[in-house]
């Protein structure tokens, strides 16, 4: 039995709540921290967090919850049974994505990145990174988050970063590297776009949220950033249609998420109601740019998945 040793959320020290469920509850929690105090007060809680939702999970768990009390940082959350199982400590929020929320927290005395998710729509997103990691894991290479825990809703994981602004030399040859091996097990990432990029304190480039990877034998609808899709992708947005996602795509999107980050390009003033007008316009986009005779050739290793060749043409750009 897991219960959490907030001094503000405890009512019973014996609460029969799994790590994961505490995790979930936690989640309506600290969805409105305010970053820089790292607390909330239950009255900016969400309407489906409200102090009567607490009551109702108080008779399931024991866990209370006084109205306008605050929550600080760190949560900690311990075994009450298994004493050598280790605990797991929120420290303080760090980010924010499309479909989680993401958390510096410790594990057995290593620091690790906590995602939680926003909402049951995001869940499947989840479902697909926790299998795609547990997939590559054999692979061992430091630019692959590690899941040490997780439910439909959560995933702790090995590695925290960075956001990274510039690639260095050595990225591009760790990138590519990377990417050839995922691609040998049919996997396909799909949002290569720089967000995706981060740092650890090795210095080792990390390509993280798998949530919107496929299998390159799956058809699939568009999901990612449209910014850095290939014309390909653009184009099936624009005609509606489904295509299969191969190899190629991963790598085009990487070029040209490096190429928008070379040139400080910001693409945030384009529509993003119409997607199939903001596609067209990303069509337009690249039809204008990238068409010096080096980007020529970066492309034709890609189109030709030539991954030694694409490594030393992109490394021409240092």
């Amino acid at each position: 039995m897991w219960n959490q040793l907030s001094p503000v959320i405890q009512e019973n020290k014996n609460a029969p709540l799994d790590f994961f469920e505490t995790c979930c509850y936690l989640q309506g929690i600290m969805e409105k921290i305010v970053r820089k105090e790292e607390r909330i007060e239950v009255s900016d809680l969400e309407q489906e967090w409200t102090p009567e939702t607490f009551e109702t999970l108080s008779e399931k768990g024991k866990l209370v919850m006084e109205t306008a009390t605050l929550i600080d940082f760190p949560l900690e959350l311990t075994s009450t049974t298994l004493d050598d199982e280790p605990s797991l400590k929120l420290i303080r929020s760090i980010g924010e994505g499309r479909t989680s929320l993401v958390y510096e927290g410790i594990y057995d005395d290593e620091i690790v990145a906590v995602k939680i998710a926003k909402k049951k729509d995001y869940l499947p997103c989840f479902e697909r990174e926790i299998t795609v990691l547990e997939d590559l894991a054999n692979l061992n290479s430091p630019h692959i988050p590690k899941v040490l825990l997780n439910n439909e809703s959560t995933i702790v994981m090995s590695q925290l970063g960075e956001r990274v602004n510039n690639f260095r030399k050595k990225d591009i040859k760790d990138i590519i590297t990377t990417l050839k091996e995922v691609h040998s097990r049919n996997i396909i990432h799909r949002d290569l776009r720089k967000y995706n990029f981060l740092r650890d304190s090795l210095d080792n480039i990390l390509i993280i949220d798998w949530g919107y990877s496929t299998y390159s034998y799956e058809n699939s609808s568009f999901t990612g950033a449209l910014d850095s899709m290939p014309d390909e992708v653009l184009e099936s947005i624009i005609k509606d249609y489904d295509i299969v996602y191969g190899p190629k795509i991963d790598l085009i999107c990487f070029i040209r998420s490096f190429y928008l980050m070379i040139h400080r390009i910001s693409l945030d003033l384009y529509p993003k109601d119409d997607i199939k007008t903001r596609a067209q316009m990303m069509m337009n986009f690249w039809n204008e740019h990238g068409k010096s005779e080096l980007w020529g050739s970066i492309y034709l290793a890609a189109e030709n998945l030539d991954y030694t060749k694409l490594i030393q043409e992109m490394e021409r750009l240092f």
